[in-house]
């Protein structure tokens, strides 16, 4: 089995599909996982992605639907998040915390907003 990772799940699908049925596919292959937005989900798994797809599209109404399910590169990324999303991103799995940076920590962060690590040259 392999290591658990961080994967990014995008789906394009109308209103009319039961969101409680594509968090149970999700779920079904994540060990944790949080929804930020309709469409967008990151997920804790050992799952492969062509697993993770095949259930989503296996969803009633999103046969047809447009799916993309990425590996995160937990070194390499930024964003604008809400703060129970970094809350999750933090959270130890077993593996270690994801160390992420936040504006209260350093004086960098009066120039940017909340991320991942600052650059080396910036702590």
């Amino acid at each position: 089995m392999r290591d658990p990772r961080f994967l990014h799940v995008g789906i394009s699908y109308s209103a009319q599909v039961d969101i409680g049925l594509v968090d149970q596919a999700i779920e079904s292959e994540a060990w944790d996982w949080f929804r930020y937005s309709w469409f967008c989900y990151l997920v804790w798994t050992t799952s492969d992605a062509e697993t993770i797809v095949r259930k989503v599209l296996r969803v009633p109404g999103l046969e047809t639907s447009t799916v993309l399910v990425w590996a995160l590169d937990t070194m390499d990324g930024f964003g604008a998040l809400p703060p129970a999303m970094w809350e999750w991103l933090k959270r130890d799995r077993g593996y270690g915390a994801l160390q992420i940076w936040h504006p209260a920590d350093s004086e960098w962060s009066a120039r940017r907003p909340p991320g991942l690590p600052p650059p080396p040259d910036a702590k």
